[in-house]
C-alpha cells in the first residue's frame, strides 16, 4: 500500500514539473511516517499544492520557506469523531480517488494489513469531494496546524459566512435520507 501512495505522490510531482495540473487532497487521522512526510515535502518543494485534513498526529511542518510553503493542514475537532480516510490525487485533471482504513503511520503502512480501495463511481467521487471540500472550507471548528504544537483558530473575514463542516454534512445527509 505504501508503494502505491508513494507512486501517486511522485506522479503529482512529475505532472507539476511537466506543467500539468497537479494537487493532493487528503482527509486522514494521522501522518507520521517519515518516508511519506519527506515525499510530501518534496512535492511541496516542486510546487504541488497539498491540502490536508488531519484529525490527530501530524509530523509535517508548514510554512517552511522552500520546503512546505505549498502545504496547508487543518484539524477539525467537533461533535462527531470522524474516521474517514480519503485520498484524492489530481492526476492531470483526471482525479484518482481512494478511501480506506490506513493512516500514514509506520505501524499502519508496514506492520498491519490495512485496506484502501480505489473509487470509480462518479457519484461517490462527488460525495468524497464534498466531504473533503467541506472540511477545507470549515472556518468555525477547523484550526490551522503549523507544526508548532498549537492550533491556530481560523479568522472569519467580514465578507465570509461561518461554515461548520460537520453541521453542514449532518444537514446534507439528514435531508438526503
Amino acid at each position: 500500500m505504501q508503494l502505491v501512495f508513494k507512486k501517486l505522490i511522485k506522479n503529482e510531482i512529475k505532472n507539476h514539473k511537466a506543467g500539468l495540473p497537479s494537487g493532493i487532497k487528503i482527509k486522514i487521522n494521522h501522518i507520521t511516517d517519515p518516508k511519506i512526510v519527506n515525499l510530501l515535502y518534496e512535492a511541496s518543494k516542486e510546487g504541488v499544492r497539498i491540502e490536508l485534513l488531519v484529525r490527530g498526529n501530524c509530523s509535517l511542518l508548514t510554512n517552511i520557506k522552500g520546503i512546505s510553503e505549498n502545504i496547508t493542514i487543518r484539524a477539525i475537532i467537533d461533535r462527531y469523531l470522524e474516521h474517514s480516510r480519503i485520498f484524492i490525487f489530481n492526476n492531470n485533471n483526471n482525479p484518482l480517488y481512494f478511501m480506506g482504513s490506513a493512516d500514514w503511520m509506520p505501524r499502519n503502512l508496514y506492520n498491519r494489513i490495512e485496506v484502501v480501495t480505489p473509487i470509480f463511481d462518479e457519484n461517490i467521487k462527488k460525495e468524497l469531494d464534498m466531504i473533503v471540500n467541506y472540511g477545507l472550507k470549515d472556518n468555525v471548528k477547523a484550526c490551522l496546524v503549523k507544526g508548532d504544537d498549537k492550533y491556530h483558530k481560523i479568522e472569519i473575514n467580514n465578507n465570509e459566512l461561518p461554515f461548520r463542516s460537520q453541521e453542514e454534512l449532518y444537514k446534507y445527509y439528514k435531508n438526503r435520507y
